[in-house]
């Protein structure tokens, strides 16, 4: 089965959050979120500095965090993930901090964040002790040893931020050839486990690959494992700006060189990828073709790595497109309902949209 030929995937909004929430509630800048098994949920706001939670009506329950340098505050707010033991963990990237609260907002305590840990962008539960953190050492390392690793993987004790192991620096090149020349990336993408010893991770520029690492057991090194070939996107995956002109977008890179220093957009950009119970991965992907028209796409794949579909996702219509909507899908829970939030000019502040996915690949949830 090609992705051309394969069945009728879909997105089918459900709900939306913040846009009619009373005084408090409503969303300024969400920057991660977070569903628990209750289905309440959890949105890091970055423009208030606290975290808002919802029900499963969408109903504002709690709010909590505010703007500040002491424990208990942030600076800056998100990513976060629940740990097994129910608690929520959050990164201030600011700070240089990783919280831990109770679901209902008590705060517990704070952990130090590796010294080279900056631009974190995604922390998730590994087994009942371990957390494992994306983030790029680059923008620190770049002067004085230009070709350091950058975008690693780490694997650190949960209650002491210990490093147990760090990976994939070395299996990642963004530039097709010449590893090392492209320096700073401000997103590093996310991963998807798809089993208990194993990882799929995708640039935040996406070149139409994913990457699959894993352990043998949970006390073995892990290992780059192989490449899952994607959706393969006509035209660049980055688009050099004039001299003079830095990018906008939330994604960019920066080459550093004796020449000097140059900017880049990226034109290809993954917005999310997630794991189902089954092991099967949903990905979400803005593409820019030959002729600069944006499109967003959802491909999933089987658990064995193969590409099953790939079509333009529902939740875009090419009129919201031209008028300027941007898209970060932040989450998907156990019920394949995926959280995105939206914004566009028309709107005054951006909304959470909730979306059921629907597959026709015969995989298992």
């Amino acid at each position: 089965m090609t992705p051309q030929s394969a069945g009728p995937d879909c997105l089918l909004e459900r709900e939306r959050i913040g846009s009619d929430s009373e005084p408090g509630f409503v969303l300024g800048a969400p920057a991660s979120i977070v569903v628990d098994r209750r289905r309440n949920v959890y949105i890091a706001d970055m423009a208030s500095m606290t975290v808002k939670v919802y029900d499963e009506a969408n109903r504002p329950l709690r709010r909590f965090g505010g703007r500040g340098r002491e424990p208990g505050q942030f600076l800056t707010i998100g990513p976060m993930c629940l740990v097994s033991s129910g608690e929520l963990a959050i990164v201030d990237d600011a700070r240089g901090a990783l919280s831990y609260w109770s679901t209902d907002g008590e705060f517990l305590n704070e952990l130090t964040l590796p010294e080279d840990a900056h631009n974190i962008g995604q922390i998730e539960p590994w087994g009942s002790d371990s957390l494992l953190l994306l983030y790029d050492q680059r923008k620190r390392l770049h002067e004085a040893h230009p070709n350091a690793p950058g975008l690693l993987l780490h694997q650190a004790s949960r209650d002491s931020l210990t490093m147990e192991a760090e990976f994939g620096s070395t299996e990642l090149s963004y530039t097709g050839g010449e590893p090392g020349r492209l320096h700073r990336l401000s997103h590093p993408g996310s991963f998807a486990s798809t089993s208990a010893n194993e990882i799929v991770y995708c640039p935040a520029a996406y070149e139409g690959s994913l990457y699959r690492f894993r352990q043998a057991n949970t006390a073995s090194p892990w290992r780059f494992g192989d490449v899952l070939s994607g959706f393969p996107p006509s035209g660049p995956a980055f688009r050099q700006l004039p001299s003079g002109r830095k990018p906008t977008s939330g994604a960019a890179l920066t080459r550093y060189s004796r020449t000097g220093v140059q900017h880049f957009e990226v034109t290809h950009r993954n917005l999310g990828l997630f794991s189902t119970r089954g092991g099967s991965l949903i990905q979400f992907l803005r593409v820019r073709d030959e002729h600069a028209t944006d499109a967003i796409l959802m491909q999933t794949f089987s658990p064995d790595g193969e590409l099953i579909h790939c079509r333009q996702s529902g939740f875009v219509t090419k009129e919201l497109i031209e008028t300027g909507l941007s898209h970060s899908v932040l989450a998907m829970d156990d019920q394949r309902h995926v959280y995105v939030v939206s914004r566009t000019p028309a709107w005054r502040v951006p909304i959470v949209r909730t979306f059921e996915v629907r597959l026709n690949d015969g995989a298992p949830r």
